[in-house]
């Protein structure tokens, strides 16, 4: 191993220069010396150190220069986060945080901006959420929230989502010119209510479909976008909305016979996946199944190519490169299956992680003072954020 300084070669240097590198990194007072002595490392082997630095130790790392910065940056690993909201008991409004699967940290909770008295979750994508918000007893409103920037962006008024069972997708980002907003309600065996909002868009479009065969909606189930179109899990199979000819197909692919709750879908590379949890008295595990398009069938995957599953009624992502205890790994945000705390599975032999990952998610500081954990769902970070960036609690 070799450290070029200041353009004169050091075949000397071997563990005990790296590891006094390490101890600066660690030190912020002495951390400065690593630019100022005119260390210079061969990007491959500094990517190799800082990819073995803890999330604190790397954002540390990445204040020595700007070469530095953009070393660290790349190599942290970018796992979902979920993001977790607290509805006060008292009155006190509507407060979020995060928590990083990766680095098991958790933020300490931060008010929503205009503080509405109640608030609901709707979807997550693309570093965005849509929230159903009521502002101290006015109309309940649809808004697009960053919880990063804390930018929000209030929707034209939607009367039916004042119905039961209306559920949302969005197709990318709001800030996206061609964002679309997908809402089914009205759910009947034989028919049901498909909304629609594009980018800049006064008001929304609504339509009346009508099923070829009358069937029943189980349950809650995520909606998820992927090539063009809207997917809606159902007891026929899937439906797919089409954004452009505006129309509505059935594939006639069946659910599995399992509960209904415990059922999601998700998308990855254009390819659409079944995730089944399993839960019972007897036993908790997942199984994973692909899409067949031109069979129409699913069928049950056997490999998992490093993949990383992160689910819930309103987000789901897949990810690849997570490594160590994060690859070939199913988390699970669902109260059905361990209230308040995530459910970690292994893709690999299909079973429940017998070491929990993470805080319990409830909060509260005093019986005058509380708060209730109310919903919560998956969401990416921007790749130069950190979870440092926020207040933490310290475990």
């Amino acid at each position: 191993m070799k450290i070029v300084r200041r353009h004169t070669v050091d075949n000397r240097i071997g563990y005990e220069t790296l590891n006094a590198i390490l101890e600066k990194i660690g030190n912020a007072e002495e951390m400065n010396e690593i630019a100022y002595k005119g260390f210079y490392l061969p990007m491959e082997i500094l990517l190799d150190i800082l990819s073995r630095l803890s999330l604190k130790d790397n954002v540390r790392a990445s204040s020595v220069c700007k070469a530095w910065h953009e070393a660290a940056v790349s190599v942290r690993r970018n796992s979902p986060w979920l993001v977790y909201f607290n509805i006060s008991r008292t009155g006190h409004g509507v407060s979020f945080g995060f928590y990083d699967p990766a680095d098991k940290i958790k933020t300490k909770s931060m008010k929503l901006p205009n503080q509405p008295f109640h608030a609901s979750l709707c979807y997550s994508k693309d570093g965005w959420l849509l929230l159903l918000v009521d502002y101290h007893g006015s109309n309940n409103r649809l808004i697009f929230f960053n919880p990063f920037t804390r930018v929000h962006m209030m929707l034209p008024s939607l009367i039916t989502i004042e119905t039961f069972g209306a559920d949302f997708a969005f197709s990318c980002a709001p800030t996206n010119e061609s964002c679309v907003v997908c809402c089914i309600s009205n759910r009947t065996p034989d028919s049901f209510l498909i909304h629609t909002w594009c980018f800049g868009a006064a008001e929304w479009v609504t339509e009346e479909f009508h099923k070829p065969s009358a069937s029943r909606y189980r349950g809650r189930n995520n909606i998820i976008f992927s090539d063009g179109c809207f997917w809606f899990p159902d007891e026929d199979g899937l439906g797919v909305f089409h954004t452009v000819t505006r129309t509505w197909d059935t594939l006639y692919v069946p659910l599995r016979k399992l509960i209904p709750f415990l059922m999601f879908i998700t998308e990855y590379k254009g390819n659409i996946f079944l995730v089944a949890v399993v839960s019972n008295r007897s036993q908790k595990g997942v199984v994973l199944f692909g899409l067949n398009q031109f069979g129409l069938v699913w069928e049950k995957k056997e490999t998992f190519d490093g993949l990383s599953i992160f689910i819930s009624d309103e987000s789901s992502i897949i990810t690849n490169g997570l490594t160590g205890d994060m690859s070939d790994i199913v988390y699970v945000w669902d109260s059905h299956l361990i209230p308040f705390c995530l459910s970690k599975f292994s893709l690999s032999t299909g079973s429940l992680c017998t070491v929990l990952d993470g805080h319990r998610m409830s909060t509260g500081t005093s019986a005058n003072d509380s708060e209730e954990m109310h919903f919560g769902a998956w969401i990416e970070p921007p790749q130069d954020i950190n979870i440092y960036d926020f207040p933490i609690i310290e475990p």
